[in-house]
């Protein structure tokens, strides 16, 4: 008799290891293959960094001669990065990007920049300078977008 028991508890243990096993593999149990797939959500969440905006303050003010007389044009620009780093580049070097944005801004055409082709234009060469200067000072490009959030001209 005490044979028998012994050899039902062996079977027991043995299914219900085998039982938890399947279980631990599949993710269907609370253990570490589970807690493995929890940390790959919150590494997957942790990757989607929010834009943080950069303003360019004061406004843009450029004078540019085009034909009867000067031109003039004011805008305001904001810049998206998601690296603390860049954001912090570009307030440390902040006197060489408004020079390269003035440069760039006073030596546009007027009659191109009446177009949305031309003020895209102008973004994406306006990207381009100031991924240029963190690049110089931080080794990294970083500046994800250049926005005009104002754009006058007259």
């Amino acid at each position: 008799m005490k044979k028998i028991i012994l050899l039902t508890v062996l079977a027991l243990v043995l299914v219900a290891g085998a039982v938890a096993t399947t279980l631990l593999l599949t993710g269907s149990f609370p253990g570490k293959a589970a807690a493995k797939g929890g940390d790959a959500v919150k590494a997957a969440s942790a990757e989607v960094v929010p834009p943080t905006y950069i303003d360019l303050d004061p406004p843009f003010t450029v004078a540019f001669g085009q034909g009867d007389g000067p031109q003039f044009l004011q805008t305001k620009i904001s810049l998206t990065t998601r690296d603390p780093e860049v954001q912090k580049t570009i307030e440390a070097n902040m006197p060489a990007v408004r020079n390269s944005l003035v440069m760039l801004l006073s030596s546009q055409n007027a009659d191109e920049l009446r177009t949305r082709e031309g003020k895209e234009k102008l973004r994406a060469q306006a990207l381009a300078a100031i991924q240029k200067i963190v690049k110089k000072y931080s080794g990294k490009t970083g500046v994800d977008e250049v926005l005009f959030t104002s754009f006058l001209m007259q």
